[in-house]
């Protein structure tokens, strides 16, 4: 599961969304696919659904947008503006 780290600030704009770390002192600027997923990221979700519904609203194949999904996601993490958990196993 993929989810936002807690006390970052973000503000939505026109073309995209802003993002900050305080307390990392990070700032991440985010296109409109970028914003989408990190509309995406609160719940928490996993990478294949945030994915799916990425190729629902938009006109891209499978493999460019795996790629491109998992090179965001990669920033942002390194940036901890993401945090990364593992799904709770199902009984």
């Amino acid at each position: 599961m993929v989810g936002r780290s807690e006390d970052i600030l973000f503000s939505e704009m026109s073309e995209g969304t802003v993002l900050m770390s305080i307390e990392r002192g990070v700032y991440f600027g985010l296109d409109e696919v970028g914003a989408r997923v990190w509309a995406l990221l609160d719940p928490p979700s996993s990478v294949r659904a945030i994915r799916d519904q990425l190729l629902e609203e938009y006109e891209v194949e499978l493999e460019v947008c795996s790629r491109e999904l998992d090179d965001l996601l990669s920033r942002l993490r390194q940036q901890g503006l993401v945090v990364v958990t593992l799904a709770p196993e199902v009984a």
